[in-house]
């Protein structure tokens, strides 16, 4: 049943991006994660070493990503979304779907930076319940065309 909510709900983005004539920022569009890492506290995650794949998805003041890590014959599922506003090179995130729903509700900002077809997102910035947290993130997109 989860596979087919997530299924359906990025068929339904997908469509709704492909009716989009005109971005009105930088970050709008659909990205696949070509590189990243998760570090909480002094361990760090390399996605591509977990197996992990992903996309993610900005449209007008909306955002989504899904990914799978396949890994030692596990299949994990990650999906999640909201809105987000984009202020200068900070966009700010408010999680509205997640699977840890202590995270429903939760804001947050990340530096982003657009190169040509390459997004990379880096933080949470340290703000609000997070400013004294030892995650960080870094990833690496390229625009899907």
């Amino acid at each position: 049943m989860r596979q087919l909510v997530i299924a359906f709900t990025l068929l339904l983005c997908l469509a709704q991006f492909g009716c989009v004539t005109e971005k009105k920022n930088a970050i709008e569009g659909t990205w696949r994660l070509v590189s990243g890492t998760n570090k909480f506290s002094d361990t760090t995650y390399d996605y591509a070493k977990m197996g992990y794949d992903g996309m993610k998805m900005f449209c007008d003041n909306h955002f989504m990503f899904v990914g799978r890590v396949v890994g030692n014959g596990d299949t994990t599922d990650n999906y999640g979304g909201g809105t987000f506003t984009l202020e200068g090179n900070i966009s700010t995130e408010v999680i509205l779907y997640f699977p840890v729903r202590a995270m429903v509700g939760d804001t947050l900002s990340y530096e982003v930076q657009v190169s040509n077809d390459t997004l990379i997102q880096k933080g949470p910035r340290k703000i609000g319940k997070y400013k004294d947290s030892k995650w960080e993130l870094y990833e690496v997109y390229k625009r899907v065309k």
